[in-house]
């Protein structure tokens, strides 16, 4: 008992103390978040791949193309088969600014067969207000292919779905919101208990002798009245001010981390398995004296 009464102890002095949390890491600013924008687009270049001539809307797409170039010819004339019709997605980063290059990725809403090899030419690509915030265009890197040897032919992942990365240009700033008098925080996991130590630790930062700077309001987060401090103050201090470095908020402990508690009954589990090696016995069940 004595050997086992030393073991806990280590264990106990060997634990680490709790590592420190920044707000950045369990919530962000409500509004401030990515935006979706989507766009319809040709693929070019393709090596007799791309969608058959039942696929109306690509050959019209290549009609109205070559038509803007001074190009006339009638969409059912049209027999090409290199051509591929594209659904271009891509995520607009909150603060994106014009000039900036994001990811894309074209995906064929045809019969095409393979991506592989083609070129997406300059395609819009809109948000859900409607407005056109960044300009695709570039060669298409598909993640899968398609080999033949023989008779045979064998397809890996999927080649119908390529990325063009950095393949976006910004034209038009991302929408946000702009810094108020009160500042909304959401979690990334609801928790009112994490929401109310969040409010402790900003009013904390920023006492006020008439009312709390912050509240907890709900599970998802809370809010920040930066009434009487700078809104970039108040989001630097919960390091999320790209200008400030992120600050820690003490040995203030957001949720329950027990992974040190599993360790310790698994070392237990152990030393109750040896526990002979330690001079123990265990007592006989048919006799007074030990086994």
């Amino acid at each position: 008992m004595k050997h086992l009464r030393l073991l806990l102890f280590g264990l106990l002095m060997w634990m680490p103390a709790p590592a420190e949390t920044t707000l950045k890491d369990i919530l962000y600013i409500e509004g401030v978040r990515d935006n979706q924008l989507l766009g319809y687009g040709l693929v070019v270049g393709l090596k007799g791949t791309g969608d058959r001539q039942q696929t109306l809307f690509s050959a019209q797409s290549l009609a109205n193309v070559l038509q803007r170039m001074g190009v006339t010819v009638s969409a059912s004339l049209i027999t090409v088969k290199n051509t591929a019709a594209v659904m271009v997605t891509g995520s607009l980063p909150a603060f994106a600014e014009p000039g900036m290059k994001i990811d894309v990725t074209a995906s064929s809403i045809g019969d095409a067969a393979n991506l592989q090899g083609g070129l997406l030419i300059m395609t819009s690509l809109r948000a859900a207000d409607g407005q056109v915030y960044a300009v695709a265009q570039g060669p298409v890197i598909t993640g899968g292919f398609v080999a033949a040897a023989g008779a045979g032919a064998k397809t890996v992942n999927h080649p119908t779905v390529g990325r063009i990365p950095e393949g976006a240009l910004v034209e038009r700033p991302a929408p946000s919101i702009a810094p108020k008098k009160t500042i909304r925080l959401q979690l990334h996991q609801m928790d009112f208990g994490t929401a109310s130590l969040v409010a402790a630790a900003i009013n904390k930062k920023f006492p006020d002798e008439k009312e709390p700077t912050a509240r907890a309001e709900n599970g998802d987060g809370c809010s920040d009245d930066a009434g009487k401090h700078m809104a970039d103050e108040a989001a630097d201090a919960a390091g999320i001010a790209p200008r400030g470095r992120p600050r820690g908020l003490g040995r203030a402990r957001f949720g329950v981390d027990l992974w040190w508690l599993r360790l310790l009954l698994a070392s237990l589990q152990r030393v109750l398995g040896r526990v002979r090696g330690f001079g123990l016995r265990r007592p006989c069940l048919a006799g007074g004296r030990a086994a």
